[in-house]
């Protein structure tokens, strides 16, 4: 294995770890992606993907340029910008869900109050009833 970096080893002991990686949706929600063709494929294989041009605005170190000066894209940051976005959509998810258990709680309860004071009223109309019958 290679003296720096690009093998699959992820050992903390074997890392200088910093800041916490915080990219997520909002980054990936800037990305633009395509579907293209290479020019140089004679068969024009269709692909779906990036521009390294538009991800480096966005992923600035997930792009370098190769020995012949195209760019290049190492995808580790978005893999991890997709993991923080999954975190972030499930809290919401998680969030909306407490919220839909909590109304349909509130609704159960409003539906029993409506339905008790429909017989309190349907009670009172009864009792009107008696009293305009006497009055004749």
């Amino acid at each position: 294995i290679g003296s720096c970096c690009p093998d699959l080893r992820s050992d903390i002991r074997l890392k200088n770890v910093g800041s916490k990686f915080t990219a997520g949706l909002d980054e990936l929600r800037r990305l633009k992606v395509y579907n293209y063709t290479f020019k140089n494929d004679p068969n024009n294989s269709p692909h779906v993907g990036v521009i390294a041009q538009d991800l480096k605005l966005i992923f600035p170190t997930a792009v370098s340029k190769d020995e012949k000066g195209y760019y290049k894209i190492r995808w580790d940051e978005m893999f991890y910008a997709a993991i923080n976005s999954i975190k972030t959509l499930n809290t919401k998810i998680e969030k909306l869900a407490s919220k839909v258990a909590t109304d349909k709680e509130r609704i159960s309860t409003l539906k029993r109050d409506n339905a008790e004071l429909n017989l309190k009223l349907d009670s009172l109309v009864q009792e009107l009833d008696q009293i305009e019958a006497k009055k004749k």
